[in-house]
């Protein structure tokens, strides 16, 4: 029997800053396929057309513009807002009202929440804690700025992608939020299975490790390559990255160059993954960590800072030992140097059971009252 046959079909925006090749944008482009696969109309909305991702053929994408543009700002608001409220009042003229709205990071807060849509949930994809302390590091500008997207939250419906983000908020209430709950993030099991055993000429045939992670300083490139020294010499370390300039400049500094592979951003990455001897995630802080669980779909054993937030929740039971303290690059590589000698049985990962793709579109579509 068919969703469509089951439930009512819904419809539903999902509103983000664009389809860059981060982790929120690949969560939304697979939540949104799904929906769709359930029999729902399900809709992306990116306000600047920045697009790393392949859209799926049976993925419909609207653009706030038809090209890139600068989103920031303390003056473009409202006329981002009135802009949106316009394309989002065509698109029900034209197909009927949408059931729920999905608002995620954070230029899309502060646009959306100025909107007033009604059934619209806020995605917390990061530690709000960190990413404060990280942003007034950056000066006061930027702090004020952060903090003035996140007081439009205040009154809410947020949603977090791990039960540390939940816990985080509950704690601090740095944003007072009207309700919050935890929804995993999905994962096409057997999709990411089937694209990890693709052929992809560019993969070394030399043994390596592999880091997934754009060049933020959250992802602390830096504790990487410093680990790299200390790790068996026997294998190199494969960064799929957008920013190769600057990664590769750090590495030099660093004087590990002759050892990381620098690929570019990939569209596949999983044939990476899935050949690589251990996954390395080296982060300050997270949200949930997609790379993680999709190392452990692949097959491929993840090493982790026990960073917040989702590691902890990851690898538990036997793949806590892969945990390592943040910011201890000695330790990373002991935790590496264990994994380049130990095999993974996916059975170890208990969190695979909540993250099936279609089991998360249900909990979304569950928020439709």
């Amino acid at each position: 029997m068919s969703s469509t046959e089951t439930q009512q079909k819904k419809r539903i925006a999902i509103l983000i800053d664009s389809l860059y090749g981060g982790g929120a944008e690949k969560v939304m482009l697979t939540l949104v396929s799904t929906l769709v696969e359930l029999g729902h109309d399900a809709q992306i909305i990116v306000l600047s057309k920045n697009v790393d991702y392949e859209i799926p053929m049976h993925c419909t994408v609207h653009s706030l513009y038809d090209k890139k543009v600068k989103l920031k700002g303390y003056f473009r608001g409202k006329k981002h807002a009135r802009k949106l409220k316009h394309l989002v009042s065509e698109l029900e003229e034209k197909s009927g009202a949408f059931d729920l709205f999905i608002a995620n990071l954070e230029e899309t807060y502060r646009i959306a929440s100025a909107c007033n849509f009604d059934r619209i949930y806020y995605v917390i994809h990061n530690s709000i804690i960190e990413t404060l302390k990280r942003t007034r590091l950056l000066g006061p500008i930027k702090y004020f700025y952060l903090k003035s997207i996140l007081r439009k939250l205040k009154g809410k419906d947020l949603l977090t992608v791990s039960k540390g983000i939940e816990q985080e908020l509950r704690d601090t209430q740095v944003i007072q939020a009207r309700s919050v709950q935890t929804i995993y993030n999905p994962y096409d099991v057997e999709s990411i299975q089937k694209l990890a055993q693709e052929k992809d000429s560019g993969i070394p045939l030399e043994p390596y490790i592999i880091h997934v992670g754009r060049a933020a300083r959250q992802k602390r490139h830096d504790v990487l390559f410093k680990a790299l020294r200390h790790i068996n010499p026997k294998y190199k370390l494969v960064c799929l990255a957008n920013d190769i300039k600057k990664l590769s400049a750090l590495a030099r500094s660093l004087g590990v160059s002759d050892r990381v592979i620098f690929p570019g951003f990939q569209q596949n990455p999983y044939p990476w993954i899935a050949n690589a001897k251990a996954m390395v995630l080296s982060s300050d802080y997270e949200g949930f960590s997609n790379v993680l669980i999709e190392s452990v779909i692949c097959g491929t054993l993840p090493v982790s800072t026990d960073c917040p937030h989702g590691p902890n929740e990851i690898l538990t039971g036997s793949l806590a030992q892969f945990l390592s303290e943040r910011k201890n690059p000695q330790q990373l590589a002991e935790k590496v140097n264990g994994a380049l000698e130990s095999a993974l049985a996916p059975a170890e990962c208990a969190v695979l059971t909540k993250v099936d793709n279609q089991l998360v579109a249900q909990r979304y579509l569950s928020l439709i009252k």
